[in-house]
């Protein structure tokens, strides 16, 4: 594995490369690292690796080792897109890429392949968070989250969510919740940004010509089956699996890299 850092528009984006071949991309969910969510049993992108591409795991600013400063329109989704634009343009000047997101990181990669396509090969959309008509009720969660942070501290939130109730296939997950990877300082920033994003109207999700993997899991209000329903109504090309089990989570990695592989 390489370690590296990358100026991106205002930031520094610490990212890990591991593997030789087509480039891929994998964007985080809010409040994680590169490695957060594999190291909660939520993902194995080995078999991505396996299967011959080079897979870059970057943290998003203000996550992780990467930099970022406390205004929360540098954390709104817009914001996020336009560092993943310029990140590939660090990466691939001259090529595009296939990109694997999860939530916060599915949606940013949505509205950047929205206003460049041409940028990306193949997406894969892993846990797609609320949105349209079941975001307001989410974005106030996030606020009044913020809201806790910026009072009583990181190690308040932190805690808050370890204690909130899991069922379904969460409850064989024993590494789940994901540990936090942003600053004290930040984590208001951050769920700020969240709160006051949402992903594009349907008509400009219905404009991505590029094909895309949809992967929702059961049994979480906060990414809701009914998010990659929709977007599997209105992506023009693209395949629609869904979790219901941990079982059928582990499958994600395969799925993955068959489908980057066509």
């Amino acid at each position: 594995m390489i370690n590296g850092r990358t100026k991106v528009r205002d930031i520094e984006m610490a990212w890990t490369s591991e593997g030789e071949g087509p480039l891929t991309l994998w964007a985080h969910g809010m409040t994680n690292d590169r490695w957060a969510l594999e190291r909660a049993g939520l993902y194995d992108w080995t078999p991505v690796v396996e299967s011959g591409r080079r897979l870059v795991r970057f943290d998003w600013r203000s996550h992780g080792e990467s930099t970022g400063h406390p205004v929360p329109a540098e954390s709104e989704w817009t914001n996020l897109a336009d560092d993943l634009l310029a990140f590939i343009d660090e990466l691939s000047p001259d090529a595009p890429v296939a990109v694997m997101g999860s939530s916060m990181g599915t949606a940013s990669t949505l509205i950047a392949a929205s206003r460049a396509p041409e940028r990306f090969t193949k997406l894969v959309l892993s846990a797609p968070p609320t949105a349209w008509e079941t975001r307001p009720a989410q974005a106030g969660i996030y606020a009044q989250a913020a809201d806790l942070a910026e009072t009583a501290g990181a190690a308040a939130f932190e805690k808050m969510t370890s204690e909130l109730p899991r069922k379904g296939l969460f409850l064989d997950l024993p590494n789940y919740p994901p540990t936090l990877r942003v600053s004290n300082e930040l984590l208001p920033t951050v769920l700020r940004g969240g709160a006051a994003s949402n992903l594009p109207d349907r008509d400009v999700i219905a404009s991505i010509n590029v094909p895309a993997l949809i992967l929702s899991w059961a049994d979480d209000t906060g990414h809701p089956i009914s998010t990659g329903e929709e977007l599997s109504r209105i992506l023009p090309h693209n395949e629609f699996h869904v979790a219901q089990t941990v079982t059928e989570l582990r499958t994600w990695g395969a799925l993955a890299a068959e489908y980057l592989a066509r």
